[in-house]
């Protein structure tokens, strides 16, 4: 996530300096990267969709230089991992597939998760000019009905 508070709940320490100095050290000296983005990650609010949206627009003059691709994903909920050990404490009730699921708290359902990685997509490929990757696959999932 380019989100800080996401980051770190992640156990991610770096700093949004921290991403900016690679992608300019990186484009300086040439060096390839891909952005692995997970999209929605359950903490995530509305406003931090906006501010996703905005940090690649603010970013665009990497797309075809250091940043060769942006992959997008979402945040799946994967059995025996730390995301599935906070389920309750993030007040997450979960479907029957990994990437269904609801944080009852911020109450963002499925529907509005998968159109923010649609607009980010749009955003990210067509407004910037990233190679951008995404699973059409987990699209049709996570556009379940939120029934749980």
């Amino acid at each position: 996530s380019v989100v800080s508070d996401v980051r770190h709940g992640l156990g991610k320490t770096f700093e949004d300096e921290d991403i900016d100095w690679n992608l300019d050290l990186a484009q300086k000296y040439g060096i390839p990267i891909v952005l692995l983005i997970i999209v929605a990650y359950p903490t995530e609010t509305l406003e931090d969709f906006e501010y996703t949206k905005q940090w690649f627009k603010e970013r665009k003059q990497y797309a075809g230089n250091s940043v060769v691709a942006v992959s997008l994903s979402f945040a799946s909920i994967l059995p025996g991992t730390k995301l599935a050990r906070k389920s309750e404490e993030y007040n997450i009730k979960r479907g029957s597939l990994p990437s269904v699921w609801l944080n009852e708290e911020l109450n963002i359902p499925s529907k509005v998760r998968t159109q923010y990685l649609r607009d980010l997509y749009d955003i990210c490929a067509n407004e910037c000019g990233f190679n951008t990757l995404t699973n059409e696959e987990t699209l049709k999932h996570t556009e379940q009905e939120d029934n749980f």
